[in-house]
């Protein structure tokens, strides 16, 4: 499922309130709020390579999803 929230603290608490597993964004001050569940899979949707220094998973492209989620089961 894909869902789309306008703030931050919409993001973080949606991600707290379904139990997602894994949550991917663009953003990663989202990855790395305190907020954010320790218990999701933060993964960094990076295409243009400008997150470098991010410790979390980086994709740079969609169709590395499926491959890292499955590899990660």
């Amino acid at each position: 499922s894909v869902f789309f929230y306008e703030t931050r603290e919409q993001k973080i608490a949606a991600v707290s309130t379904m139990g997602c597993e894994v949550f991917l964004d663009d953003l990663p001050e989202v990855l790395a709020d305190a907020h954010f569940p320790q218990s999701c899979q933060a993964i960094l949707f990076d295409p243009e390579k400008s997150h470098m220094q991010s410790e979390h998973t980086r994709i740079a492209h969609w169709s590395e999803l499926p491959s890292l989620i499955s590899s990660q089961a």
